[in-house]
C-alpha cells in the first residue's frame, strides 16, 4: 500500500478514511453509517481515462438513464440501494441535491456501486460551493471529477488479462490482501477462468444475462462465489465483486497480455 491506513472506530456514525492501492491504481473512501454500522464505499479509478467533459451547458445527454458528460462532485458509493437513498435523504433535508447514480453508466467508475452524485456542473464556483457544504455535512471525502457514459459492451473474445485484485474488509481489516490475477475469457465470452497464483483458488465463471455498459458473469460455489461486474475500457478489464452476505469487496484493474 502506497499510504497507511486509518481505520474507523466500531462507534463511528460518519468517519472517513483513505485507502489508495498499490501503483495509484485505485483509491478509495470508506465510510461508515449509522443503523446496524452498514459500510459506504466511494471507489474511483485513477488514471483509468479520464472524460473530456467539462460540465459546461454544451454536455448532451446520451440514452435515457444514462449521465451527462460533465464535471461531476462524488459525495459517497454504496454496496446497496437503501443505504445510498438513506443518505441522499440525509443530505436533501440540509438543503444539497444530489442523485443516486448506478456506478455503471460511468465510464470511470467501477461497477457495481450506487453513487451519491451532484451535476453536472456548469462553473467551478458551482463545483467549489457543493464540495463545500457536503465537507460541512459530515460527507469529508467528496471529490469532483470529470464522468463519461459508459458504453454498452459487446462479448469479450478468446483473451488474456493480468494484475491485480484488491480484497479489503472494513469488519475485518486484518484479512485485507492484494492477489495476483490472471483472468482469461473463452473464444465466444460464455465462460471465463480468474486464478488467483497467492492463494489455492481458480475461479470458474459463466457469463449470466446482462445488458448495457457491464458485463457480468457468476460462481455458484466455492471461493469469490457470487457475480462478477466485468467493464472492459479498451486493453484494460475492470472487475468488481461484491458478495452479498459479506463487507468484503474484491476490485481490480488488468490489462491485457
Amino acid at each position: 500500500m502506497s499510504e497507511g491506513r486509518r481505520r474507523p472506530s466500531a462507534g463511528a456514525v460518519f468517519l472517513v478514511f483513505s485507502l489508495v492501492v498499490a501503483g495509484g491504481a485505485i483509491a478509495a473512501a470508506l465510510l461508515l453509517s449509522g443503523g446496524g454500522g452498514a459500510s459506504v464505499t466511494t471507489v474511483v479509478r485513477e488514471g483509468g481515462g479520464q472524460g473530456s467533459g467539462t460540465g459546461s451547458s454544451s454536455a448532451t445527454s446520451t440514452a435515457p438513464g444514462s449521465i451527462e458528460a460533465g464535471r461531476y462532485v462524488q459525495a459517497g458509493s454504496f454496496k446497496f440501494t437503501f443505504d445510498a437513498e438513506k443518505e441522499r435523504r440525509r443530505l436533501a433535508a440540509d438543503g444539497i441535491d444530489v442523485e443516486v447514480v448506478p456506478s455503471d453508466e460511468a465510464q470511470q467508475l467501477y461497477p457495481g456501486f450506487e453513487v451519491l452524485l451532484g451535476g453536472p456542473l456548469r462553473s467551478g464556483s458551482e463545483e467549489a460551493s457543493l464540495l463545500k457544504r457536503l465537507r460541512h455535512n459530515g460527507v469529508p471525502s467528496a471529490f469532483a471529477r470529470s464522468l463519461t457514459p459508459a458504453p454498452s459492451q459487446g462479448p469479450l473474445g478468446d483473451e488474456t488479462w493480468t494484475g491485480k485484485l484488491e480484497e479489503t474488509s472494513s469488519s475485518s481489516p486484518k484479512l485485507d490482501r492484494t492477489h495476483a490475477v490472471t483472468f482469461v475469457t473463452s473464444e465466444n465470452g460464455a465462460e471465463a477462468t480468474l486464478t488467483f497464483h497467492d492463494i489455492d483458488c481458480t475461479v470458474e465463471l459463466e457469463s449470466e444475462p446482462s445488458s448495457g455498459p457491464v458485463l457480468q458473469f457468476g460462481r455458484s460455489s466455492g471461493c469469490f462465489s457470487g457475480s462478477w461486474q466485468v467493464r472492459q475500457t479498451g486493453s484494460d478489464l475492470i472487475l468488481t465483486h461484491l458478495p452479498p452476505n459479506s463487507d468484503t469487496i474484491v476490485l481490480g484493474e488488468l490489462h491485457l497480455r
